[in-house]
């Protein structure tokens, strides 16, 4: 079974959300409480993406169905003062069913 990784595009964020969503409301993975709003999300990517940083999905044999997302924030220091320094971090989420 093929796994192909590839550049998020705005089209994968409802689902990348859903899994976002997933790991918030029912892990301690995250230090969210509660889910951010979809809009905040969406503008964490264009972020991402405009700072040049890499925002992924997996998908699974089922073109255009992700079963998972990375993206590279700034490290937690520079994060926490909305800084993007040059040395990033990698968190991945992946769907699980």
């Amino acid at each position: 079974e093929a796994i192909i990784l590839r550049d998020a595009t705005p089209e994968d964020l409802a689902a990348c959300y859903e899994i976002h969503c997933h790991y918030v409301e029912n892990t301690s993975f995250t230090s969210w409480y509660n889910p951010r709003s979809f809009q905040a999300f969406v503008e964490k990517y264009i972020r991402t993406k405009s700072h040049g940083l890499p925002y992924l999905v997996w998908e699974d044999n089922n073109p255009g169905k992700v079963i998972g997302y990375r993206l590279y924030a700034p490290n937690i220091t520079s994060f926490l003062s909305n800084g993007f320094p040059n040395v990033a971090t990698g968190i991945a989420f992946i769907r699980k069913e």
